[in-house]
């Protein structure tokens, strides 16, 4: 009976350790797809990762100021930082006598300016000399205009 009862203690303990090896954690460190490899196919999988956050919380840039801007990177390195177009000062007051020149993401779509209910004046950007811009928008508005409130709709 005493070996009966050891025999199943000896079985019951082999049969444990067998079960707790294969639960053991095996993953690989910097194996982000989980293949059981550190390989180019882990490069490409944190890079669709890094994409995809990317794509998740886009950032943009726009800018208001008495500087004519003239490329999309002069708009990125002077303007201010932003996620969505309702980070955008709205209704937009006008600073200064000279030009003021405004620059917003053409994703946010073409932009309505109005003063005093009325159309805003002021010219196209795109219109002026030396001006090269492929993903803003840009205004001008014109000398004279200080305190002018300039509101924006998308």
């Amino acid at each position: 009976m005493k070996k009966k009862i050891l025999s199943l203690l000896a079985a019951f303990f082999m049969l444990f350790g067998t079960s707790a090896m294969a639960q053991v954690d095996s993953t690989l460190e910097g194996d982000v797809n989980g293949d059981g490899v550190v390989d180019i196919a882990d490069i490409t999988a944190v890079i669709a990762i890094i994409k995809q956050n990317a794509e998740a919380n886009p950032t943009y840039y726009w800018y208001v100021g008495t500087a004519k801007l003239t490329s999309d990177n002069e708009v990125e390195s002077n303007g201010t930082k932003i996620s969505s177009a309702s980070e955008i000062t709205n209704p937009l007051v006008l600073e200064s006598d000279e030009f003021v020149y405004f620059y917003y993401p053409k994703v946010f779509g073409k932009a309505t300016l109005t003063q005093s209910g009325l159309a805003a004046a002021g010219k196209d950007v795109a219109t002026l000399t030396g001006v090269s811009l492929t993903n803003y928008y840009g205004w001008r508005f014109p000398k004279g205009n200080k305190n002018g409130i300039i509101n924006i709709k998308f």
